[in-house]
């Protein structure tokens, strides 16, 4: 079974190419306008992706960028008429033409008729329902330019359009013309030449044009099949570029991975990914894998175990509309780094707790601005370093109703939760005897209920301050 997604209020099976199937596993709307992904299977080696085309400035190419490298003789299909041959360890630079004849057509233009209030376009297919909206709009007013329209009366080869699903036609006034999309697209494809495996994908490769800093690439969307590919030879998110544009990844086939750090690092449109199809049993590190994130909501399980991992510092960091996150699988004992894991995950009501966290010696900011996060995971801190190592560790979650921690042996701070006194009495009563140490609980309201007691704290050297 495939990744499923919702096009057009109907849930597809898109990882094995087609078929309908209605489970809600992913509330994603692919934008109907998009072309059709072609099929990637995962006994194939290949890789397709929708680019976008931009104007740019209206009178030149339009600064549509790309690069890419890979290990293993490969060849590129642009989809606007142009396919090239690379040599292995050869970096692919190229710049998409806006002009381009092939591309005509493909950001979707419409004409308007004012007299019926339709919307023209021939052979659409687009249902009843479907979502669109209008760009390089001329003449015509009664709709906006970037506004989310829903398809009515649908007919073979037009249609209408109202602000509501299912509600009343616009009405529109002087015949006129748009585009669907704000781009032209170009559907890309990279495969091995004869003979040859793809052991190798980077698409952090950047342009090497003069003077062209690190730029947006125009990935819209990507199914990736490489089943050679393994350790750290897998290279999709960064810095050096930004697929800040892309809002679907499916990673169909992969080899066993070592690394999956900044895998989808500044993917900030993401709201669609598969789960990884390999196991994570071999993956030592997932740093900054998600991070800035800022649309994706679910994030996909894993397979196999996660007993090599020592580090998820800034996995989820900057992931704002995160609500369903994994837990990670089977074992954790290695896992030695969950500094500021979920830092500004601000959506986040509740997360997985961790199959082991005694070991952990940094967990500094791991839940910092966390607002809504009502019960903290459980935490055995008694392998936590230094009290820096524990700094901001649940700093603005003010929502926190419940922290089942233990083992602190370092001052922490607590303060401004919504902390009970039965939560505060948990805390302490999961302190272990120190010397001079202090617990900050001020701004609780549990410390002026009846039961609230500090003394338990303090009978094992604790100082409280409230």
């Amino acid at each position: 079974m495939g990744l499923k997604v919702k096009e057009a209020g109907v849930f597809v099976d898109v990882g094995s190419g087609g078929g309908t199937t209605p489970v809600p596993i992913d509330d994603w709307v692919r934008p109907i306008a998009w072309p059709t992904m072609p099929t990637v299977l995962a006994s194939e080696q290949k890789i397709v992706g929708i680019y976008a085309v931009w104007p740019g400035d209206g009178t030149g190419t339009g600064g549509n960028f790309f690069a890419f490298n890979a290990q293993g003789a490969y060849t590129i299909n642009f989809g606007d008429g142009t396919t090239t041959n690379f040599a292995s360890n050869t970096q692919a630079n190229y710049e998409f033409d806006f002009n381009n004849a092939a591309l005509a057509g493909t950001d979707k233009p419409v004409t308007f008729t004012a007299a019926t209030n339709t919307i023209n376009f021939t052979g659409h297919g687009f249902p009843a329902g479907a979502i669109i909206q209008f760009y390089n709009i001329v003449s015509t007013t009664g709709v906006v330019k970037n506004r989310r329209y829903y398809v009515v009366n649908p007919s073979a080869n037009s249609f209408q359009v109202s602000a509501t699903l299912g509600g009343s036609p616009i009405a529109l006034t002087n015949d006129g013309s748009a585009t669907l999309l704000p781009y032209k697209v170009a559907v890309v494809t990279i495969t091995p030449q004869a003979g040859q495996n793809l052991t190798v994908v980077n698409f952090q490769a950047k342009n090497p044009t003069t003077n062209l800093q690190t730029y947006t690439t125009g990935w819209l969307e990507l199914a990736i099949s490489v089943p050679n590919v393994t350790g750290n030879s897998f290279v999709l998110g960064g810095t050096a570029v930004g697929h800040r544009l892309a809002q679907r990844v499916n990673v169909i086939a992969c080899g066993a991975l070592s690394t999956m750090a900044n895998m989808y690092n500044g993917f900030i449109a993401l709201a669609s990914v598969a789960p990884f199809p390999s196991s994570i049993s071999g993956v030592t590190t997932m740093a900054n894998k998600y991070q800035n994130c800022v649309a994706l909501k679910r994030f996909p399980p894993y397979t196999g175990s996660a007993a090599s991992l020592t580090t998820t510092a800034l996995k989820y960091s900057g992931c704002q509309s995160g609500e369903d996150f994994p837990t990670l699988p089977v074992s954790t004992a290695a896992l030695l780094n969950t500094s500021s894991m979920y830092l500004n995950c601000q959506s986040a009501r509740e997360l997985p707790d961790l199959p082991t966290t005694a070991q952990i010696t940094n967990l500094s900011s791991m839940y910092s601005g966390c607002v809504l996060l009502q019960v903290l995971p459980v935490h055995n801190m008694s392998g936590v370093s230094s009290s820096s190592n524990a700094n901001n560790f649940v700093d603005g979650c003010v929502s926190l109703g419940r922290a089942a921690i233990s083992g602190m042996r370092f001052s922490f701070n607590i303060s401004s939760r919504k902390l009970s006194a039965v939560a505060l009495n948990e805390v302490f009563t999961g302190l272990p005897t120190v010397t001079g140490q202090t617990i900050t609980v001020t701004g609780n309201y549990g410390i002026n209920q009846v039961g609230y007691n500090a003394s338990i704290a303090t009978a094992k050297g604790w100082t409280v301050t409230a």
